[in-house]
This record gives C-alpha cells, sequence and structure tokens, in this order.
C-alpha cells in the first residue's frame, strides 16, 4: 500500500493544489484515467465543502487529507475540524438524492447546492461521513482493476 498525507489550510486556492497533488499520485501509481479524474474531482470537491461549509470560509484552519492507493482500490479520507455535515445531507451522500435530476432551462428551479455530495456518490464506489462533534472525516472509496506489474 502506497500512502500520502497531507494538510493544507482553509483557503480555497489550496483546493486545486490538491486536486493536482491528487491527480499526480494517482498518475504515478498507474491508475486508469478515468480513475484519476474521478477520484480527483472527488477530492477536491470534498476538501471545497470543509472550507466553505465547515469552516464558512473562514481561513487558517486545518483540512486534511490521507490518500492510499493498493492494488485493488483508492481510499481517501479528508478531515476538518469545522461544523459538522448536517444530516440530510449526509444521507445524501449515503444514499443519492436526485439533485442531478433537474430541466436546465428552467433557471428558475435549479439547484443551489448538494450536487458535489451527489457527485461523490455516483463516482466513487463507497461514501460515508463521521463526526464525533469536533472531528468531521469524510471517507471515500475507489475500486480499481489491478495493473500488471511492469519490469
Amino acid at each position: 500500500m502506497s500512502t500520502i498525507r497531507f494538510t493544507i489550510g482553509s483557503d480555497l486556492k489550496d483546493a486545486a493544489l490538491v486536486g493536482q497533488s491528487v491527480h499526480a499520485v494517482c498518475r504515478h501509481m498507474g491508475l486508469s484515467d478515468d480513475v484519476i479524474y474521478g477520484v480527483e474531482l472527488c477530492v477536491v470537491e470534498g476538501v471545497t465543502n470543509a472550507i466553505k461549509h465547515a469552516y464558512k470560509f473562514g481561513t487558517g484552519h486545518e483540512v486534511s487529507i490521507t490518500l492510499s492507493v493498493t492494488s485493488g482500490q483508492v481510499e481517501v479520507e479528508i478531515v476538518d475540524y469545522g461544523l459538522p455535515m448536517p444530516e440530510d445531507r449526509v444521507n445524501a451522500l449515503r444514499q443519492g438524492s436526485t439533485v442531478l435530476d433537474f430541466d436546465e432551462n428552467d433557471r428558475a428551479n435549479l439547484p443551489e447546492g448538494g450536487m458535489g455530495l451527489q457527485i461523490m456518490h455516483l463516482t466513487m464506489d463507497q461514501v460515508d461521513y463521521l463526526t464525533d462533534g469536533v472531528v468531521n472525516r469524510l471517507h471515500m472509496v475507489k475500486h480499481i482493476t489491478p495493473q500488471p506489474e511492469t519490469t
């Protein structure tokens, strides 16, 4: 298993840096483009949500990311110490929602939130969120087909 952990400050400009880092690690591990882009998107969305919602855009707080790759899966954990995710959002993450089922021509009724949670739900094979009221953990797993060893 290969694992990398890093911590950023709660500044949205650093979410792009997280995406680039995840992309590079996944590429280095020889993962397919589909897996790389899906994992990158979900990690950036999770980090962005922590900054926007848990920390209310406040800077100077920690967001930690752990990325582990084995021959059969990519596992990600994003940790923050901000406000916990509301229960209805946790349910949407775990069970999915209909937020992406909208008429793009009906601008007055476009959804205003929850799209990122649905993207995580649809893209990853397992998603979960746990909080003890102090530490918030977003856990995501993507199953992958093991790549043949090259010599």
